[in-house]
C-alpha cells in the first residue's frame, strides 16, 4: 500500500526496466516518462491515484512531498499517467524502476519479459533466443502473443492450456444446444398445426375454393 500523510492506499503497484515505456505506450498527463531509473527511489503514478492521494489539485502537490510504499521506503512522484482502460489486460497503479539486472539475475523466473517482435515472428525469435542461452540455460524459453494473454493464462509446460477461452467455448456450446432446441421446438409446433392444415385445406377443396383461397 501507499500513504501520504494520513491517506492509506491499496494498489496494484508494478517494477519494469527502462525499456517498459518503449513496449507499453501511456498516456503522461504531468511529469515526464524519462523517469530516473537509475534512482530506485522514484514512481509515476496513474490520474486516480494522484486524485486519491493529492485531491483534486494534484498537479501541483504530486511533486512537493514524497510518498511511503510498505510502511518503509519513500518514493519520489515523477510523473502522472492517464489511467488505463479497464479492458486492458495489464492494469497498474503505479510504476517503479526496477534494478539494473546484473549476471546475477539469469536464471531467474522472478520477471516476466514483454518483447516487440519486428519483422520475424515469434516462432523465429523464440529459436534465435534459445540459441544464445543455450550455453548458460538448461531449458528453453517460449513465446506467446500477448493479444491472446487475456484468454489463454494458464499454461502447462509452456504452453497454453486454457482460461478465459474455455468459458467462451462453454457459453458457444450452450448458445448451440439452446438454439438446435429453439429450432426442434418450433419444427414440432410447425408439423403439428400442419396436420390441421391438411384438413382445412382438403374440407376447403370440397367445397370448390379456388388455389388463391386456400392459400389465404
Amino acid at each position: 500500500h501507499i500513504s501520504f500523510n494520513d491517506r492509506e492506499v491499496d494498489v496494484k503497484a508494478i517494477a519494469g526496466s527502462e525499456d517498459f515505456f518503449q513496449v507499453f505506450s501511456l498516456n503522461f498527463l504531468a511529469g515526464d516518462e524519462k523517469i530516473n531509473f537509475d534512482d530506485p527511489l522514484s514512481i509515476v503514478i496513474s490520474e486516480s491515484l494522484a486524485r486519491n492521494i493529492f485531491g483534486s489539485d494534484w498537479r501541483i502537490k504530486f511533486q512537493d512531498e514524497p510518498l511511503v510504499i510498505n510502511g518503509w521506503k519513500q518514493l519520489d512522484v515523477a510523473g502522472v499517467f492517464a489511467d488505463i482502460p479497464k479492458e486492458s489486460t495489464e492494469r497498474f497503479d503505479c510504476f517503479v524502476p526496477l534494478e539494473t539486472p546484473t549476471q546475477e539475475n539469469i536464471g531467474s523466473f522472478d520477471y516476466l519479459c514483454f518483447a516487440e517482435v519486428v519483422g520475424d515472428s515469434h516462432v523465429e525469435v523464440e529459436g534465435k533466443v534459445n540459441k544464445l542461452i543455450a550455453s548458460d540455460m538448461r531449458f528453453e524459453i517460449k513465446l506467446h502473443n500477448f493479444r491472446d494473454a487475456y484468454l489463454y493464462s494458464n499454461f502447462v509446460d509452456g504452453n497454453a492450456a486454457g482460461a478465459r477461452i474455455t468459458y467462451v467455448k462453454l457459453f458457444v456450446l450452450a448458445s448451440i444446444l439452446v438454439l438446435s432446441l429453439a429450432c426442434l421446438n418450433f419444427a414440432n409446433l410447425y408439423l403439428s398445426t400442419s396436420v390441421l392444415r391438411v384438413k382445412e385445406l382438403g374440407l376447403r377443396r370440397v367445397i370448390g375454393e379456388n388455389r388463391v383461397g386456400q392459400i389465404r
